[in-house]
């Protein structure tokens, strides 16, 4: 493809922008707001986060699974039978 093409379709596009407030929001958006605020104050990786684990089987996988969610980014994990899952999801939905 030669340069020259590679330029008039730049420049269509560019003329196109004129037409479409959105896509201009969104292009500024994704350039600066959504790159700048995660960096100064929004925090995206978990933190102390309470984990459980049902481990029937008891199996070394398990265990690999369980050794791997270390601090600072969970609590150890409190080890629950099945039966006590709906009770303690019930009142984080509600």
């Amino acid at each position: 493809m030669r340069v020259s093409n590679v330029y008039r379709l730049g420049l269509k596009e560019f003329r196109s922008l004129r037409y479409d407030p959105v896509l201009i929001f969104l292009i500024v958006y994704a350039f600066s707001i959504a790159i700048y605020s995660p960096a100064k104050w929004v925090r995206l990786e978990l933190d102390n986060a309470a984990i459980a684990i049902v481990d029937e089987d008891r199996s070394r996988l398990s265990r690999q699974i369980a050794d791997a969610l270390q601090e600072p980014y969970f609590q150890p994990p409190e080890a629950i039978g099945i039966g006590d899952i709906g009770k303690l999801i019930k009142p984080l939905i509600s």
